[in-house]
């Protein structure tokens, strides 16, 4: 890249000042035929220009203009004054302007004076002033002894900045064409108005500069002696990655909390183990107490652990895990509570996966309590919704991870009934929806149970309803070709369960053209063709792609009862022209959904403008890639070379200038780590046990190529029923260290009047917090008192070379069932876990149900439960 330049000065540091102010109500907004927003940011640049420019506001007197405008003979100028019935506005050049900046007193050289007269009851006159030469004016206007003034920053530049934590990427453009402006003189201030570095943009009108600060304001001055001014800052990026987390996210009083922490530090699209280092934990309670601190150490994996004994009086509510690494603050939560666990579990079944649109959904509810028995004639109450879905087996897993959460549809039905003796009832739901005609559905049925005891515990279900008896998947090897191109297409087909089944199908390539006058599209079918799906469920089909444009591929096919069911995708046909599309301001098209080191991206831009120059940046942790290319058309093409910097995932943008403000758009690029995923297996000797049992776990650790690999893993073994009662929400370890991370370069502009006043663009990076849990440590007792929330923690198992290894647990009294979840690590920064589970019961249970209070005199009714798990009649 051209034109880059380096700081001359040594970085100054500054207090971080934002300022914002109100402007113009939106009736003058209206009359003066631009529009202007509310809120500006203004830097300490545009605060000076208003100490030094406007010493005076006051009540009854203001001038309404724009704070930036392209040279003019008629720049709209509102005036609104009372008392006198005239006001005489002067308009002053300020000639050294650059010497203002450096904190001296403005010389100021009047081009322009007029005496205006309002009308009687009228408080506003709208007048045009000539502004034909750039630079920085001040208008002032006098009503009697009343001075009220403005400044007015006339120019040709629009001025784009782009800060990553680490550098500044600066863009010059004509804010009327968009066309880059080279030669731009650049100079870069801190917050203390200190010139920080000074350039100039290369011929395509960018200058980037390395720059640690979190503000910067950019000042740019063009070879005719236009000026563009914009303040960006952008967040500190953090040098590591911590995931903190414990073994559950719910516990008493008194109880023992422990976590784990896993370190990395980030470079160059890699995780890199930090060991022995210094890791400072306080644990802080809701009142924001600190109740705990930890002084530890980092080991050969970059994990670190501990413990907190919590007070039995200490608050309820959500706790706070603060781990500082070198200054670095990173957090993870957990929740104390005076609970109860849910001493049943709720299983809501449908007697099929799957029906047909039109039948009816036979449910079935059944309660049992965790050590078996069923929870007779409790109270179910059910509520249903559905959603569309889809059917996706060409997708990869963690595609997810990068996408919208999924819908969970419309309410459709609320109602009640009761369970019978062995704890279960059934009931029907029709199939009857708005939309269940356009769409496979996918139906929710959630149902709350109440005991005898009055207790409340809930499950669900779902179930999906088709359009006929079988499903069609439809995917392309890409979204986007180029002319010439063959486009491939896979086709699956399955059952009511997705298994494979041979079918007959029809597959249409079709043409979708934009009709302008009736404003929707038109579809113009160019091939057909009829091909049957094999045993294996799945067919191809190619199409050759001889013209440009936008197409629909359709494919359907209809089931033995004459139901029918389709599906489509959509692909672009790419070539420089403009075709019959509903153009949006900005679209970009990429042609995977996810890529690898080394491929190509073929990227398609849609506008609906053209002969403009667009800005092109792949963004994330810094600023990856920048240049500038032409769109001579509607439609245009670029390739992008993927590379190691861009995994896991990061951003393109893609922005133009035009009449004064700048646009843009953005899109993911995916590039997943597929080898850095672990398969992580848990297995025991049998499915139950029985309380003081030993359980031995053997554990597996192998690569994403399923070879051996020795891990770190931590091992814990809970109470399901801490699970039903608050969900485990710690992130997958997957998702965490390669899934989404938020774009750390923020993209700043202020608009420049042409025919409409643009807001100034900000956009702002998503941060988030990682939820955890705790636990409490086992007791040694013999006898029959050992009634644990947790059966087991042990943060720092590891695997033999073989990925093997064994953890021996003595099981405590409960009956319930007990869940194993392993997370695990490698030097490397392979991650994976798992999760196993195991039902501890006794042949004959005995359980007296007993009112919670009592008051003197009271007459108590003890209900005594006998459950019998054996397969003979038992006296008790």
């Amino acid at each position: 890249m051209e034109g880059l330049f380096r700081p001359l000065l040594p970085f100054g540091v500054g207090d971080r000042t934002k300022f914002l102010t109100a402007m113009n109500d939106s009736a003058s907004q209206r009359s003066l035929g631009w529009e202007v927003d509310f809120m500006w940011r203004y830097s300490w640049l545009t605060l000076l220009l208003c100490m030094v420019l406007l010493p005076s506001f006051s009540n009854g007197q203001w001038i309404y203009a724009p704070y930036q405008v392209v040279p003019s003979p008629s720049v709209p100028v509102e005036l609104w004054w009372d008392g006198r019935r005239t006001a005489t506005l002067r308009v002053y050049r300020v000639k050294n302007f650059e010497e203002v900046l450096m904190g001296q007193k403005a010389v100021q050289e009047l081009v322009w004076s007029k005496t205006f007269t309002r009308q009687p009851k009228e408080y506003k006159t709208l007048i045009k002033v000539p502004l034909l030469q750039v630079g920085v004016y001040k208008l002032e206007m006098i009503a009697g002894k009343v001075r009220e003034d403005r400044t007015i920053n006339v120019t040709r530049v629009l001025l784009v900045a782009k800060k990553s934590p680490t550098r500044v990427l600066v863009f010059t453009a004509d804010a009327e064409t968009g066309k880059p402006i080279g030669g731009c003189s650049v100079r870069l201030f801190d917050e203390k108005r200190k010139l920080i570095a000074q350039g100039k943009t290369d011929k395509k009108g960018l200058a980037l500069v390395d720059y640690k600060l979190e503000d910067v304001t950019v000042i740019a001055t063009a070879p005719d002696g236009s000026i563009a001014t914009t303040e960006v800052w952008s967040e500190t990026r953090e040098r590591y990655t911590v995931y903190i987390y414990t073994d559950r996210p719910v516990y008493r009083p008194k109880q023992k909390v422990y976590f784990k922490g896993i370190v990395r530090k980030f470079e160059d699209g890699e995780y890199l183990t930090v060991a022995d280092k210094q890791v400072r934990v306080v644990v802080r309670n809701p009142e924001d107490t600190e109740i705990a601190r930890l002084t530890l150490t980092t080991n050969r994996y970059g994990s670190f652990a501990g413990e907190v004994d919590l007070p039995e009086a200490t608050p309820l509510g959500q706790y706070g895990i603060i781990a500082t690494i070198d200054g670095e603050t990173h957090f993870a939560h957990f929740e104390v509570a005076k609970y109860r666990k849910p001493e049943f579990e709720v299983k809501v079944t449908v007697d099929k996966p799957y029906y047909i649109k039109g039948e009816q959904i036979h449910v079935s509810v059944k309660a049992n309590y965790f050590f078996g028995a069923p929870v007779a004639e409790g109270k179910v109450t059910y509520i249903v919704s559905a959603s569309p879905i889809w059917w996706s087996p060409f997708a990869e897993e963690f595609e997810t991870w990068y996408e919208t959460p999924p819908y969970y549809g419309e309410f459709i039905m609320r109602s009640t009934t009761k369970l019978g003796k062995d704890g279960t009832v059934k009931f029907t739901i029709p199939t009857v929806h708005k939309r269940a005609s356009d769409y496979d559905m996918r139906y929710f049925i959630r149902c709350e149970v109440t005991d005898q005891s009055n207790r409340t515990v809930s499950g669900s279900a779902s179930c999906s309803v088709f359009r006929a008896s079988f499903q069609i998947a439809l995917a392309t090897d890409r979204y986007a070709y180029r002319v010439g191109e063959i486009a491939k297409v896979k086709i699956k087909t399955g059952d009511f369960e997705r298994r494979p089944v041979s079918v007959k199908l029809y597959l249409a390539l079709e043409s979708e053209r934009w009709n302008r006058k009736a404003k929707r599209y038109e579809r113009i079918e160019v091939e057909r063709q009829q091909v049957t799906t094999d045993a294996d469920g799945t067919a191809n089909a190619t199409f050759k792609l001889q013209k440009a444009g936008y197409y629909r591929i359709a494919c359907w096919g209809r089931d033995e009862r004459g139901n029918l069911t389709s599906g489509a995708v959509w692909v672009w046909v790419c070539a420089e022209g403009d075709f019959d599309y509903s153009y949006p301001t900005l679209e970009l098209v990429c042609d995977k959904k996810t890529y690898r080191i080394g491929e190509v991206a073929k990227v398609l831009i849609n506008s609906n403008r053209k002969g403009v120059w667009a800005l092109v940046t792949v963004e994330g942790d810094d600023i990856l890639e920048a240049f500038v290319i032409p769109l001579h058309h509607q439609s245009s093409i670029f390739e992008l070379p993927i590379t190691k910097k861009m995994r896991p995932v990061s951003y393109l943008r893609v922005g133009y200038v035009f009449e004064g403000r700048f646009i843009s758009a953005h899109k993911s690029i995916v590039v997943p780590a597929r080898e850095k995923f672990l398969r992580v297996e848990v297995t025991t000797e049998k499915p139950i046990y029985q309380p003081r049992e030993k359980v031995r776990y053997r554990i597996v650790t192998r690569d994403a190529e399923g070879k051996p690999v020795s891990a770190e893993l931590s091992f814990a073994l809970v109470d399901e029923a801490i699970f039903a009662m608050r969900a485990d929400r710690t992130p997958d370890i997957r998702e965490y260290f390669f899934g989404w991370r938020p774009n750390l370069v923020e993209t700043s502009w202020e608009s420049v009047v042409v025919k409409r006043d643009i807001v100034v663009g900000k956009e702002k990076a998503r941060y988030g917090l990682i939820p955890a849990g705790a636990f409490q440590k086992i007791s040694e007792e013999e006898v029959r008192r050992r009634f644990e929330d947790t059966a087991f923690w042990h943060p720092f198992v590891v695997t033999d070379e073989n990925g093997e290894a064994t953890v021996e647990v003595p099981l405590p009294d409960n009956l319930t069932t007990w869940r194993a979840t392993v997370r695990a690590i490698t030097l490397q920064s392979q991650v994976g876990s798992t999760i196993q589970k195991i039902r501890v019961t006794k042949p004959i249970l005995v359980r007296l149900q007993l009112p919670r209070f009592f008051t003197q005199h009271d007459v108590a009714k003890i209900l005594t439960v006998v459950h019998n798990n054996t397969d003979e009649p038992q006296k008790v």
